[in-house]
């Protein structure tokens, strides 16, 4: 699988927002993904809105689904 590489903190926030604006928690992300076939616990994927891990390529689009987002809203605001 192809990871999509994170720089910084500032996808993650951006992360966090989108799931924000969902209405989720970190836990109902968790529990979606694994719905969805994919196992990932809630540490995991709070690394991930800090920042500190990287991204499969297949969990972007199973995030897009998750939070009824386009793919641009993934990335606004990340290039100055």
């Amino acid at each position: 699988m192809q990871k999509l590489l994170i720089n910084g903190v500032n996808f993650g926030k951006r992360l966090k927002q989108l799931r924000e604006r969902s209405g989720l928690s970190q836990y109902d992300v968790e529990i979606k993904l694994d719905l969805l076939g994919r196992s990932m616990s809630r540490s995991q994927y709070a690394n991930i809105e800090q920042g500190k891990g990287n991204l499969f390529i297949k969990d972007l689009i199973l995030l897009k689904d998750i939070f009824n987002a386009e793919y641009h809203e993934f990335f606004e605001g990340l290039v100055e």
